[in-house]
């Protein structure tokens, strides 16, 4: 059941996009490198949401899930997997790609703080808190929603890459976004979906450079098996029973006094 229109979380994604054609278009005009723009634009976004949420939105983030190491490891299972492939793939081509490097670590670090901290966690827990009482469906729905909204936000490299280089990297967030959302709602910790980001951001830098081109037949298909893997597992925790329960253990939190979120 809702208890708040439905708008409100759309309405600050909107506020996210136009900030970020707005940065692309002075950026364009200042002649910034890519690493500089992406740094600052995120840093200016992140600060400016975080002190609206805190002076207006006031949306409280769930709490962390005290669980053991093996329920940790198991949730992040496929992220840790994927992430040490990517690590192994782009140390052996740190030493040819050394000017990359700084780069990599800025665009990488400074995207996964913000896009985690707004979409898995401003955004997410603003539909969360409309809910009287969250299921599995209303969290697949959400995680749904966040996920979709974070994949259609690339569309803003449009004016750097190719529609179908565009089109292709907007398909991969949404997947992407799944499966850290899952891995949110399962742990109540943005420090988990953080660390995978930046790995899977820097590795990419390393290995493919900054701009998304259009996929080849091979690599398309072996992205798509790729993707399936994060929404498949991202289902598998979203159902899970214990998921919904332990956020619903942090119900009191969007209890909270929320008038204008």
């Amino acid at each position: 059941m809702m208890k708040k229109k439905l708008y409100n979380p759309f309405l600050i994604w909107l506020a996210m996009l136009l900030g970020m054609f707005l940065f692309d278009k002075i950026f364009l005009i200042l002649h910034f490198q890519t690493s500089h723009q992406v740094f600052f634009q995120d840093l200016f976004l992140l600060l400016l949401f975080y002190i609206f949420n805190k002076k207006f939105l006031h949306v409280s983030f769930i709490e962390i899930v005290h669980q053991n190491f093996f329920s940790i490891f198991k949730v992040n299972i496929v992220p840790i997997i994927l992430s040490t492939v990517l690590v192994l793939d782009a140390f052996f081509l740190i030493s040819e790609r050394n000017s990359k490097v700084v780069d990599a670590i800025t665009i990488a670090g400074s995207a996964a703080i913000f896009e985690e901290f707004f979409f898995r966690g401003l955004l997410l827990n603003m539909f969360l808190i409309r809910i009287e009482k969250i299921t599995r469906v209303d969290l697949l729905a959400v995680s749904l929603f966040t996920s979709l909204m974070f994949g259609f936000s690339h569309i803003v490299n449009l004016h750097v890459q190719s529609l179908s280089g565009t089109l292709f990297q907007m398909f991969s967030a949404f997947a992407l976004g799944m499966l850290l959302a899952s891995v949110y709602l399962r742990t109540g910790s943005l420090i988990y979906p953080a660390i995978f980001h930046f790995i899977l951001d820097f590795s990419t830098i390393l290995i493919k450079g900054f701009i998304t081109t259009s996929p080849t037949k091979q690599a398309f298909l072996s992205s798509v098996v790729l993707e399936l893997v994060y929404i498949l597992t991202s289902v598998i925790l979203l159902k899970n029973s214990k998921t919904s329960q332990l956020v619903n253990k942090n119900v009191s939190v969007f209890n909270k006094k929320c008038e204008n979120c």
